[in-house]
């Protein structure tokens, strides 16, 4: 098993580990402050080819490695210009813990954190652009399609809430804590859920399309590629 696998693994149990704490009542937060550096409106230099990347505008960061099937890479560049500095800091909040990772879509940021709050963020000035607290803790990396922006929740639940306010547009409970993050794609949503499935959502309206059992637990994020 290489660093990477490892890696993986380790994340993978903290997760569960998460979910039953949450489950059980005994979870605690913590205290968590996101610094925002330059180097956060673009990506790293990257040798691949645009052409062998999926489609996204090249300042976005839309989902867990950037895309469906998790390449982790983009078509953007980061010019070497000089040293990287500290633009703006946003505080969540005294014993608030962030365990997901920042997405950005055109200029803001969507950041779950485990209070059961999605922070819309201005991605120039660090300002407050909206809160909502739709749910439970949100462990994983928000996914931002269309006008929503998706996630999972400790609650059991699926979250579509609408980018520009932050409402919610749909709910789907799961039968256990959901520490996947969602892949969208083509209109569908793919997520994993501790109760065992892993599940295809309409990502308009919410509704089941198709779900698969599997052996365990799902803590890891689906990737999605070649259909």
């Amino acid at each position: 098993m290489g660093p990477m696998e490892i890696k993986m693994a380790k994340r993978g149990q903290k997760a569960y580990r998460r979910a039953m704490l949450w489950q059980s009542g005994a979870w605690m937060g913590g205290v968590m402050l996101l610094a925002v550096l330059a180097m956060l409106l673009s990506a790293w230099r990257t040798h691949t080819s645009a052409s062998e990347l999926p489609q996204t505008a090249s300042n976005n960061w839309p989902m867990y490695q950037h895309d469906p099937a998790h390449s982790g890479r983009t078509p953007a560049t980061i010019a070497n210009g000089g040293p990287l500095y500290l633009q703006w800091a946003y505080s969540f909040g005294e014993r608030v813990e962030v365990e997901a990772q920042p997405v950005i879509s055109g200029s803001v940021i969507y950041q779950g954190v485990m209070n059961g709050e999605m922070h819309a963020i201005d991605a120039d000035t660090g300002s407050s652009l909206w809160i909502e607290r739709p749910g439970g803790p949100i462990p994983h990396t928000a996914a931002v399609a269309g006008s929503r922006v998706y996630f999972g929740s400790l609650d059991g639940s699926v979250y579509a809430l609408a980018a520009a306010d932050g409402h919610t547009v749909w709910q789907f409970q799961t039968g256990g804590p959901v520490v996947s993050a969602p892949a969208v794609v083509d209109g569908r949503l793919y997520i994993g859920s501790n109760d065992g499935n892993l599940y295809v959502l309409d990502s308009v309206t919410g509704a089941e399309l198709w779900r698969v059992e599997t052996s365990g637990p799902v803590v890891s994020s689906p990737a999605v590629a070649n259909g």
